[in-house]
């Protein structure tokens, strides 16, 4: 008994699109297997990557880190210096006049012995400042001439000394 060729044909359509899926299952499985592969292997990849960029970003977190420290905001000493440093001409006149008739000359002065006593301001913030100073001056190997209270008005037209006077001997 033999198939008639409107059969033949379907049958055959219907071989062809079962290996037709079938090779498109098998394609399929093949894929998904090769991505397990994949993932296998690159997971061990990718966690080495993963390990080795964390690390490299533990080492450039800490160094940026260590960079910040001058970008903190200055301590009050480093403020009180630099303050204390802006007005040494004032300060340099104030003792020239103060020790113009010293024998040993005119002293010298140093910032970290010098002390902020109040700084008045005048005409709001920005305006005018009246600092005044207590220095300590000294000649020779820092053998001291005595205390000096020295005030500078500080604008925006520069400094001048408003008023000296020689507090004590020593």
């Amino acid at each position: 008994m033999g198939l008639c060729k409107p059969h033949m044909n379907m049958v055959y359509n219907k071989i062809s699109s079962f290996l037709s899926y079938f090779t498109q299952a098998k394609a399929f499985v093949s894929t998904i297997i090769l991505a397990k592969v994949d993932r296998i292997i690159l997971g061990d990849v990718m966690k080495k990557i993963i390990i080795a960029l964390s690390f490299l970003m533990f080492i450039v977190s800490y160094s940026t880190f260590s960079f910040q420290v001058n970008a903190k905001e200055p301590d009050n000493d480093m403020v009180r210096y630099a303050l204390i440093r802006s007005l040494s001409p004032s300060i340099d006149k104030a003792l020239t006049e103060i020790y113009k008739d010293a024998t040993e000359g005119i002293p010298s002065w140093a910032g970290w012995d010098t002390e902020i006593v109040n700084i008045k301001q005048l005409y709001g913030i920005g305006g005018a400042y009246d600092v005044k100073v207590r220095v300590h001056p000294y000649y020779g190997p820092h053998i001291g001439y005595g205390i000096d209270e020295i005030t500078v008005r500080v604008d925006a037209s520069g400094q001048q000394l408003i008023e000296y006077k020689h507090i004590q001997d020593v």
